[in-house]
């Protein structure tokens, strides 16, 4: 599970398998004023939607949850504020 938070960070959570309680696995930086966080059907990546119209992408190790960020990230970019962003997985 991922959060986008305050400050630009994603915040990456484990969830326990018999009680479903939550441990913090990370937390790292974004771009400016992430909006939302995506993880891919997989569970291998999660996409995180800045503001000002780029997307940061991190690869989560299976064993710890823990962030690492895809280089090249973040994607995209431009001076305008996105109202909406649509991800498409091929």
């Amino acid at each position: 599970m991922t959060v986008a938070g305050d400050g630009n960070t994603v915040s990456a959570y484990m969830v326990g398998a018999n009680t479903g309680a939550l441990t913090s696995a990370a937390a790292v930086a974004t771009g400016t004023y992430p909006a939302g966080s995506f993880l891919d059907p997989t569970n291998a990546f999660v996409f995180v939607a800045n503001n000002w119209g780029n997307v940061s992408v991190y690869s989560i190790s299976q064993s710890t949850g823990a962030l690492t960020q895809v280089a090249g990230s973040p994607f995209g970019g431009s001076t305008l504020q996105a109202n909406s962003i649509a991800f498409v997985i091929e």
